[in-house]
């Protein structure tokens, strides 16, 4: 519904909620074709969103750190890595694979990736960084996703979330995998680690972050500031992939 009002400029139907016809304001400029994304990381999470013409955004994957060499995601699967590679999440690219089905005509958008990045000048300090803010979200997404409820993946269209159902005890196993997973260390380590991720993926845009898990504020604006001071205009030099987005922004702001 939201991606048809999107495209028509009023928002109706719904065969649940039977939303109302309502005119939205302000209206659609341009289309969302292209310019929206989603976290898909199982099987049919991936088939919906290519359906939908959402294209991909993989979240902290994937799993590099401590020195830009590949890691293998800690398993089961958490929500802190919902984005999974299509490649590890089935034997084929469900997503790349619907798309073509459904969207013949249109060539798939590149990707975006974030990565939770923690930087310092000291690695020792990033990595203490790491080990208390990527530890701090990977908890909090374990609660916001009950992923130790037995009632995980019941629900109908939900089935293959039972495979991401965890155990007490596999928390703290998995939270030194968080650990390492993360991207940090000193501006030149998060370069390569960066880098890396740049050239498994091939993305259009990288979104560092490096504000989470109940940083403190302070913490916050000092690692933006190391990271603008050391490694924004090295970022900004990468050739990406084609853009979706940005060339008609300038009307926008017109």
């Amino acid at each position: 519904m939201v991606m048809n009002a999107m495209e028509t400029g009023y928002i109706e139907g719904g065969e649940i909620f039977k939303q109302p016809r309502r005119e939205i304001r302000p209206r659609p400029f341009r289309s969302l074709k292209g310019r929206a994304f989603c976290a898909a990381g199982t099987t049919p999470s991936m088939i919906s969103a290519a359906r939908l013409g959402l294209g991909r955004l993989y979240l902290g994957q994937p799993m590099v750190g401590g020195g830009g060499q590949r890691r293998p995601a800690f398993q089961p699967q958490t929500a802190a890595e919902t984005a999974r590679a299509p490649e590890e999440a089935a034997p084929e690219d469900a997503w790349l694979d619907t798309w073509n089905k459904t969207h013949p005509d249109e060539t798939p958008p590149q990707p975006f990736v974030s990565n939770l990045v923690f930087i310092d000048d000291s690695p020792d300090k990033a990595f203490e960084l790491a080990r208390t803010y990527a530890v701090q979200t990977f908890r909090a997404a374990i609660k916001n996703y009950e992923l130790t409820s037995s009632h995980h993946g019941s629900i109908k269209g939900y089935e293959s979330y039972k495979g991401l159902v965890m155990e007490e005890g596999d928390v703290d196993k998995a939270i030194e995998g968080v650990i390492e997973s993360s991207i940090h260390g000193n501006p030149q380590m998060i370069l390569e680690q960066l880098a890396e991720v740049k050239k498994l993926r091939d993305p259009q845009g990288m979104i560092p972050h490096l504000y989470t898990g109940g940083m403190p504020h302070e913490d916050a604006v000092r690692s933006m500031h190391v990271f603008a001071r050391h490694c924004l205009k090295e970022m900004q030099s990468w050739q990406a992939a084609p853009e979706t987005i940005n060339p008609p922004m300038a009307l926008a702001a017109e």
